[in-house]
């Protein structure tokens, strides 16, 4: 039981942490996480768009992101894709490219993102035979013009070995009988100082205007 209470007083720290990286503000204490970063590349899907102006990622998309990032020469081993789970499951649905006869679709070639197992760390083989994975910590309400309806999500490419995690000391425990004596509680506090840099920033491509239908 103490095993288990540690990993979930630990997972409640790593997501926090998890979402400074990717969203931090850089306020009130908070990094900057990379979207937020000045100099972060921002591309726009061509998908054909919804009837409220949204547009979803296409297979050139995909190219883009990484013909964007090769061109800061960080196309490396490390690079790979994260999206929201509402976008991968666009484009495992998403076909590659569609071969048409007479104005018929006769063929369908593969999905953007094939079907894969996931390795330890729940990553999938993804689109480009990078690894991808997902999380709900990436932007889902994004806003442009003449978008009224669609919800935009955001995705990322790039190297990930450029995100730096830095921290100071072990995490501190604070124990608190008192305030919940009453009830026959414990209060627990957890604090953890962490920083978050990326060095090199053209290592990333990212796009806030994905719509999800």
């Amino acid at each position: 039981v103490e095993g288990l209470a540690r990993a979930d007083q630990d997972k409640i720290i790593l997501l926090a942490l998890d979402l400074a990286a990717i969203e931090g503000d850089g306020t009130s204490g908070q990094p900057t996480g990379l979207m937020n970063i000045t100099g972060l590349t921002l591309l726009s899907p061509n998908g054909t768009a919804f009837t409220d102006g949204g547009q979803p990622l296409v297979f050139n998309d995909v190219l883009a992101f990484e013909e964007t990032v090769a061109a800061a020469n960080a196309d490396v081993a490390t690079c790979g894709f994260m999206f929201t789970p509402e976008v991968r499951r666009q484009l495992k649905a998403t076909p590659k490219y569609a071969v048409t006869s007479g104005g018929t679709t006769v063929a369908v070639a593969e999905m953007i993102w094939p079907d894969s197992a996931k390795d330890p760390l729940g990553l999938e083989q993804g689109p480009l035979g990078y690894k991808a994975g997902v999380t709900n910590q990436l932007p889902k309400n994004g806003t442009h013009s003449g978008v009224t309806g669609a919800v935009l999500h955001a995705g990322i490419f790039g190297d990930w070995s450029q995100l730096i995690l830095a921290d100071w000391g072990v995490v501190e425990v604070v124990y608190d009988p008192y305030t919940q004596a009453g009830a026959g509680a414990i209060v627990l506090t957890m604090r953890s100082l962490h920083d978050v840099a990326v060095r090199h920033i053209a290592a990333f491509a990212a796009s806030v205007q994905i719509a999800v239908s």
